[in-house]
């Protein structure tokens, strides 16, 4: 009888263990998805005050797109490169030709799309 529970004892103790993997793995997975959209956002403010195409560094943007992809890099691995690429774009927009742009699946859109795909994979 011992062994039993001692088994459905360690059983339990397995099953609380990966429901709090699974927890923080959401957890990951939102604040990654923040930081893409935190990144988004000010990307898309940035344009906005500019209402032309950029051509000149702007190391902020840079700078938080890198933060973004260090928060994705364990989630998706090809999200994390598409995220460096931004980070990459904003530190010097002028070598980026929009060839290079869409080769890199860099677009906003598409990073926000990709990133609501993780939130989606999760559930």
């Amino acid at each position: 009888m011992a062994f039993w529970l001692e088994t459905i004892q360690f059983g339990l103790k397995e099953i609380k263990e990966l429901f709090s993997k699974q927890k923080e793995k959401k957890t990951q997975s939102y604040e990654a998805i923040e930081a893409i959209y935190e990144a988004a956002n000010e990307t898309t403010v940035f344009f906005q005050e500019c209402m032309r195409k950029v051509e000149k560094p702007n190391k902020d943007l840079s700078k938080i797109w890198m933060d973004a992809a260090k928060k994705v890099r364990d989630i998706d691995e090809q999200l994390y490169f598409r995220l460096l690429g931004k980070a990459e774009y904003w530190s010097d927009p002028t070598i980026w030709t929009d060839e290079k742009i869409t080769k890199a699946n860099i677009s906003l859109d598409s990073i926000k799309s990709d990133a609501k795909q993780i939130l989606a994979d999760r559930d």
